[in-house]
């Protein structure tokens, strides 16, 4: 889990780095364990989110309620709460999910 520090400089970043791209796939669930938590089905994500642009990114400071140190992307008509790091592959950049794997 991130830290609120954290959490405040990942949405700088997503706000930067992401906003105004399109979301091309999705992939949750990837590495299943006790502590994730999903709103419905985690297979149904690339789905639901696929094609939808990110217009904006908050720390939960910039929210109503704060429960936890989250990263909010608002994705669409979504709103996503990123409590774990998470990975931008840029256009032509090679994905590392082969040393995922093989960990």
């Amino acid at each position: 889990m991130i830290e609120l520090p954290e959490a405040i400089v990942l949405a700088e970043q997503i706000n930067k780095t992401l906003a105004g791209k399109t979301v091309r796939s999705v992939a949750a669930n990837t590495h299943p364990h006790g502590f994730a938590q999903y709103f419905g089905d985690p297979a149904a994500y690339d789905m639901l989110l696929s094609g939808k642009t990110i217009t904006a990114a908050r720390s939960d400071l910039g929210s109503d309620q704060i429960w936890d140190s989250n990263a909010e992307i608002i994705c669409g008509d979504m709103c996503l709460s990123i409590s774990t790091p998470i990975k931008y592959h840029a256009p032509g950049q090679a994905l590392d999910i082969l040393q995922v794997v093989r960990r």
